[in-house]
């Protein structure tokens, strides 16, 4: 199901609604400096008295999220540059969290080295005072390259989109090749402290 721009201010607005509840202040779109995307469009949102008190058209103003054309589906950017991130959704990127699958390695030091710098992380539960904990355990590089003597191998909750980069370099080294399956954030573990 394709939508058009009014869909897409339509479904940016009620996310912003939704998503600012616990804000003190009424959050609005600013909608002069969404950005047209032919797979979608960037929406800016900001308290009202942030948005109304700015002065500069030089940057566009407001916390940044992606409104698919495809689908209507909402990617949120977070605090990070714009165009960066739109550079690594432009490159195959198109997730904030996934699943990470090798499925072939060349050069298992060079692949290791990558994976290390992704911060990869395996939830152990953990149960203490009948509660369960999900407490992150980061592989070291020893793990990893124990990991990937086997493959295929998956490392769950990889975060895809603010860490391309790598991925790319990776991609580009033809160190191994790999899969990325989105994890959907309703599909995501209750969140642990980290």
């Amino acid at each position: 199901m394709m939508i058009d721009k009014n869909e897409a201010t339509a479904i940016a607005s009620h996310y912003i609604s939704i998503s600012m509840l616990q804000s003190d202040e009424e959050w609005i779109l600013n909608e002069p400096a969404t950005i047209e995307k032919s797979y979608g469009w960037v929406f800016f949102c900001g308290s009202r008295h942030h948005l109304e008190s700015y002065e500069s058209d030089e940057n566009p103003v407001g916390a940044p999220f992606l409104v698919k054309r495809e689908n209507g589906e909402v990617l949120w950017f977070g605090g990070y540059d714009v165009e960066w991130i739109l550079k690594g959704y432009e490159l195959g990127f198109q997730c904030h969290i996934g699943d990470l699958t090798v499925t072939h390695v060349r050069d298992i030091e060079q692949t290791a080295r990558y994976l290390n710098q992704l911060r990869l992380y395996n939830i152990i539960p953990e149960l203490a005072y009948g509660v369960e904990w999900r407490i992150p355990q980061y592989y070291d590089l020893q793990q990893i390259k124990t990991l990937l003597r086997t493959v295929p191998v998956t490392f769950s909750n990889a975060r895809i989109l603010t860490e391309y980069e790598t991925l790319y370099q990776m991609r580009a080294s033809n160190c191994c090749r790999y899969e990325i399956r989105e994890i959907r954030q309703d599909q995501l573990p209750i969140k642990s402290s980290q």
